[in-house]
């Protein structure tokens, strides 16, 4: 990686605000090695089993990346803490809101992340000659 530009300490990408660590893989359990017939025995006797688990597969391998919680906290930090909602101004004008537009709005936003709820509101305007504005919230999942 050093050939591409990047140095130990510092993050992956343009920005270099990717993974500082490399990813790992961590080893399968101890009960998928193969035991020898007296090994099982003994296993058996003191109830610990060795068989696969659903799926036939007797372990997977994981992979590790010690950086994630660093990289959540440091997000958190640069833009608080982040939310379900997003909230859309003046997606259109005050004349073609309808009954239809909610479900046209989260049709689209489905297309990104599924969507809980979508609120659309008319927000008069502060002052006397202000124009209103249209206000979309929209609540996704995760």
């Amino acid at each position: 990686m050093s050939k591409y530009g990047w140095s130990s300490g510092k993050g992956l990408g343009a920005s270099e605000s990717g993974i500082k660590t490399a990813l790992s893989v961590s080893r399968p359990p101890a009960s998928s090695v193969k035991l020898s017939r007296a090994q099982k025995k003994k296993n058996k006797h003191f109830g610990i089993t060795t068989e696969p688990e659903k799926g036939g597969m007797r372990s997977r391998n994981t992979v590790v990346d010690s950086s994630r919680g660093e990289r959540e906290k440091e997000r958190a930090q640069e833009m608080g803490e982040t939310s379900r909602v997003v909230v859309l101004e003046n997606l259109c004008a005050v004349d073609e809101v309808d009954d239809d537009l909610p479900g046209e709005i989260a049709e689209e936003a489905n297309k990104v992340g599924v969507v809980e709820r979508c609120a659309v509101v008319v927000v008069p305007g502060e002052e006397e000659g202000d124009a209103d504005e249209v206000r979309v919230f929209l609540v996704m999942s995760g």
